[in-house]
């Protein structure tokens, strides 16, 4: 008979302990099933944004003055200028740490800006191939800050 009781007392601890135990087991695989897709969205996201680094940075090269001359050029332009505002678009919403990057660099690129306005003597033309070129320089530059960020955050999503 006393071994009935302790059979049953094992089996009802047993019975107790799943029920306690279960939904804890339950939420922490939900938990770490989240964080699998999560972390897969953010690599996907993060290659994503190293193709337009990659993207940007050899075409950079080729922003030049004639982009402003004919229509075509000037969409190409455009185009290009769309991908920079695509990649803060991307880091923004899943890489905001490195919002800090960007308005630096905004920041760089406005100054140096405001400078070949107000002390350049330059032509129309000039002008443009000025700051073409600070753009480019500049595109290259974010392109390197923003791949050596991603370098750094990128293992803890693998």
């Amino acid at each position: 008979m006393s071994s009935e009781i302790v059979a049953v007392c094992i089996g009802g601890g047993f019975a107790l302990g799943g029920a306690y135990l279960g939904p804890w087991m339950q939420f922490r695989q939900k938990k770490s099933e989240h964080a699998r897709e999560h972390n897969a969205m953010l690599r996907e996201k993060g290659e994503e944004l190293f193709a337009l680094l990659a993207n940007v940075r050899a075409n950079a090269q080729d922003w030049t003055a004639s982009f402003f001359i004919s229509e075509q050029k000037k969409s190409y332009a455009i185009t290009e200028f769309n991908k920079l505002h695509r990649m803060f678009a991307i880091s923004a919403v899943y890489f905001p740490k490195s919002l800090v990057i960007f308005t630096d660099w905004r920041s760089r690129t406005d100054r140096t800006l405001d400078a070949i306005e107000k002390y350049g003597n330059f032509t129309a033309k000039q002008r443009e191939a000025e700051i073409t070129k600070v753009i480019s320089k500049e595109a290259n530059a974010l392109c390197y800050q923003i791949e050596n960020y991603l370098v750094e955050q990128m293992p803890k999503y693998l």
